[in-house]
């Protein structure tokens, strides 16, 4: 946190202006030296609660069910976890592109 806060400080960046994401916890002294600083804190939870916000269903073209992303070595894609059928949805191998067909308005 300090790290992160002396280099918003470098930058003549008010601690505000920052935002620390991790796919963990923080520590009670990490939440302390944030919010000393107005640093915003993002754990685990509020990161997959944020995407949820935001995410946008994909219904199957084969069922209409709804599809779950999912990465493969080929890329990015939806597919259908209805039993029986083999829908899916290849986005590509541009992960900017996913979020954005994640997230557009339907």
């Amino acid at each position: 946190m300090r790290a992160f806060s002396g280099t918003l400080m470098r930058e003549g960046l008010p601690g505000s202006s920052g935002v620390f994401v991790t796919l963990s916890d923080f520590t009670t002294q990490a939440r302390a030296e944030a919010k000393s600083i107005g640093l915003e804190l993002v754990d685990n939870r509020d990161l997959y609660a944020r995407v949820e916000k935001v995410r946008r269903k994909e219904p199957c073209p084969l069922c209409k069910d709804p599809m779950v992303l999912d990465r493969s070595s080929r890329g990015w894609w939806f597919r259908c976890t209805a039993p029986g059928c083999a829908g899916k949805r290849d986005l590509g191998a541009d992960a900017a592109r996913a979020i954005e067909l994640l997230t557009e308005a339907n």
